[in-house]
């Protein structure tokens, strides 16, 4: 007999066969899916981590020392004042004073203008949590001969860990631009 088609067994081997092939490119599919989640994860952090230090920073470097008339941001004769080590304040270019601080994991800006106008804003978003937010002032009176620098210490990661991202942690340097030797 001269039967055409295939048998139980051909069908069997051959849905086998084509189920290993799939299972295979599935996985392939669902790590290149895992693997760009990450990769998004982390471009979302390292974006909040420069947006929120290149704000801070500008400001710092047009920091200012301070004289009798301006010193109810600062102490008289210093260009910063740190508190609990994750505090910042200083007056700036328009002798307005800015405080950059850490609350509930967010960075925040207080800034209160010579005409006693007062902005409280969020420098990062809800949904990141910031870990460790620290500041470091060198140079900061005008007798120690030294131009005042500030180094900020800052760890970030997601607040829910869709991608298992690590979080990012930062140190720069900035100095003031105006020479205070």
């Amino acid at each position: 007999m001269n039967q055409k088609g295939f048998t139980l067994i051909e069908l069997i081997i051959s849905t086998f066969i084509f189920s290993l092939i799939m299972v295979a490119i599935l996985n392939f599919f669902i790590f290149g899916v895992k693997t760009q989640m990450y990769s998004f994860s982390s471009n979302d952090i390292l974006n909040q981590v420069n947006y929120t230090v290149e704000y801070m920073s500008r400001f710092i470097r047009m920091a200012k020392n301070t004289d009798p008339l301006n010193s109810f941001c600062v102490k008289n004769g210093e260009n910063f004042l740190v508190e609990n080590n994750n505090s910042l304040s200083f007056i700036d270019y328009k002798n307005d004073c800015h405080k950059f601080y850490l609350e509930n994991g967010q960075i925040r800006e207080n800034r209160v203008g010579e005409d006693g106008n007062e902005e409280d804003l969020p420098l990062t978003s809800l949904n990141f949590n910031v870990k460790n937010l620290k500041f470091i002032v060198e140079g900061n009176g005008k007798d120690d001969k030294k131009q005042p620098r500030v180094t900020i210490l800052l760890e970030i990661e997601e607040k829910e860990k869709k991608a298992n991202a690590p979080p990012v942690k930062i140190q720069t340097t900035i100095t003031q631009r105006t020479i205070d030797l």
